[in-house]
């Protein structure tokens, strides 16, 4: 596998890979600002999304700006998600129930609702960016990025997307990585993914 883009975001920077770049924030909201070069165009609803959402979709428009992959409305992409995390959607989940317990039926926020899969981060960055490809969860507890990399390989190699974005998102943060397998590429990527969480903090 070749990794042609990466980024990353914690609580208080985000970055690139081969940009090699580190820029510090205030908060989620001011990633929303038009002044801040992340995404091509806004994202509908982004200030409804829970965090880790707002993490794989700030993370995966870095990615794709590092690779220099242009996307836009309209414009489909044939790319796979492959998601991953340590905790699923318990926090969400949690916060669901609490809303609903202090807030009733009638009062309580449905839109928390939405978030208490832990697939729902992943549909969110698959509408955004206009992606065609298969969008698949794996929790992975163990914190293994070769299966997830050998994952995206067979996708790929079957025929299922031409390229996969592996993306992990969780409290502090997230990153993503955009594969392609047409290259031939040693053990070296692998240990790349690996210095990514490293590199941005998330460890």
């Amino acid at each position: 596998m070749t990794i042609c883009g990466a980024g990353w975001i914690n609580d208080k920077s985000y970055g690139m890979w081969h940009a090699d770049t580190r820029l510090e924030y205030a908060s989620l909201k001011e990633i929303r600002s038009t002044e801040i070069d992340i995404f091509s165009y806004p994202v509908k609803h982004f200030g409804r999304f829970d965090r880790p959402s707002k993490f794989a979709c700030v993370s995966v428009a870095l990615a794709l700006k590092d690779a220099a992959l242009h996307y836009g409305p309209g414009n489909k992409l044939n790319i796979g998600l492959l998601g991953t995390n340590q905790v699923g959607a318990v926090p969400a989940n949690a916060d669901y129930f609490k809303d609903f317990v202090d807030c009733g039926r009638t009062l309580g926020r449905g839109n928390l609702f939405i978030y208490t899969l832990p697939s729902s981060p992943l549909a969110e960055v698959s509408i955004h960016f206009d992606l065609c490809g298969p969008l698949l969860y794996a929790a992975n507890v163990a914190d293994d990025m070769r299966d997830m990399m050998q994952t995206c390989s067979l996708l790929i190699t079957d025929g299922q997307a031409e390229r996969m974005l592996l993306v992990r998102y969780t409290e502090p943060g997230g990153f993503a990585c955009l594969l392609d397998d047409e290259l031939n590429s040693s053990i070296s990527d692998l240990d790349t993914i690996k210095t990514i969480p490293h590199i941005a903090g998330l460890l």
